[in-house]
């Protein structure tokens, strides 16, 4: 971890309290330019919710209310990611809430139940994972731990075979992203898994469409 000094005024002073500089890392994205890139990556996740509901997602008042929200969160956490190489808690947690409760309670999929069994199944794989690779390396590796808190919300909302997409997906953006990165070995997990997960919450039928298309 970088061992660097950030300059605290291009966070919140929310965010501030909840980080240490230590938790930090450089990431390329200039500290003076964070709140302009959640902005435009708030403008692009709720492009596609728009475009979602223009290709046949009929959603209701407080459903695209509900997406607009996460689209917020999720615009948030891809700039500090992108600038600090860091998912806060401080966003992760309303989202894991918002996993278990939204699905069934405002889009009226599954259950309450179903989602924290999903959730907690993506959670602990992320977790499984980091540790054994820490194991065999001797050191913490592996995967961040906002990406292991993150990794719950993606099963509360996806849950069933999307989770699988959701991930491959990450693995393939996160992949793309790496060409672009001079540091190849401090490329963040994150906005992979942000997108990713956007993707498959928003186009879910158009993608087992097309999966159902490919693999028949």
């Amino acid at each position: 971890m970088s061992k660097l000094n950030f300059t605290r005024a291009n966070l919140f002073k929310f965010e501030s309290i909840t980080i240490k500089d230590e938790e930090m890392d450089k990431g390329w994205l200039a500290e003076n330019k964070v709140h302009l890139a959640t902005v435009l990556s708030f403008i692009v996740y709720e492009l596609l919710l728009v475009l979602s509901h223009y290709i046949g997602a009929d959603y209701t008042l407080m459903q695209f209310a509900s997406l607009s929200f996460v689209a917020l969160i999720l615009a948030r956490q891809t700039a500090l990611d992108f600038a600090y190489h860091i998912l806060l808690e401080i966003y992760n947690l309303p989202l894991i809430l918002m996993s278990i409760f939204v699905p069934a309670l405002v889009f009226y999929e599954g259950s309450i139940s179903t989602s924290l069994i999903a959730g907690f199944s993506v959670f602990g794989f992320f977790l499984a994972f980091t540790l054994i690779v820490s194991w065999i390396k001797g050191k913490v590796a592996g995967i961040g731990g906002g990406d292991i808190l993150f990794a719950f919300a993606i099963g509360g909302f996806l849950q069933g075979f999307l989770i699988f997409i959701s991930l491959f997906l990450s693995s393939m953006l996160s992949l793309v992203l790496t060409v672009f990165y001079k540091d190849k070995q401090n490329v963040p997990m994150g906005p992979g898994l942000l997108a990713s997960f956007w993707l498959c919450l928003l186009f879910n039928e158009q993608i087992l469409d097309i999966l159902n298309k490919f693999l028949g």
